[in-house]
């Protein structure tokens, strides 16, 4: 097995950029540092696995509530929507997570704006 060898910030923040993960690297390097890099009394084996943990923590701590109820007379032709809205549908619905401009695009359209 691997000795584990304790990541500097800047390759958690590249692998939190790279999964999209909301973990403040410095934070979580400063953290770990603090401790010795141990989990409870056990050395570190994958910061990379912490990271998901820290990750997987942030997500039960921020729920996406998703969409809120659309009025009754909100759009929901969608065969009618630009094809980017529709794309953007789609990967929500398949759980993706979706930047904030996005979900206000898909509001939008669907509050009659333009896309």
């Amino acid at each position: 097995m691997k000795r584990f060898t304790p990541p500097t910030e800047a390759e958690v923040a590249a692998y939190v950029a790279e999964k999209g993960y909301h973990v403040d690297a410095g934070e979580f390097v400063s953290f770990y540092e603090s401790k010795g890099w141990k989990v409870g009394s056990s050395p570190m084996v994958s910061w990379r696995a912490a990271c998901a943990t820290w990750e997987r923590r942030w997500r039960t701590d921020h729920p996406f509530q998703g969409p809120p109820t659309p009025p009754s007379k909100a759009r929901t032709d969608w065969e009618n929507a630009p094809d980017h809205l529709r794309e953007i549908r789609w990967r929500w619905a398949a759980g993706e997570r979706i930047t904030e401009e996005e979900f206000a695009a898909i509001a939008n359209w669907m509050d009659g704006k333009e896309a």
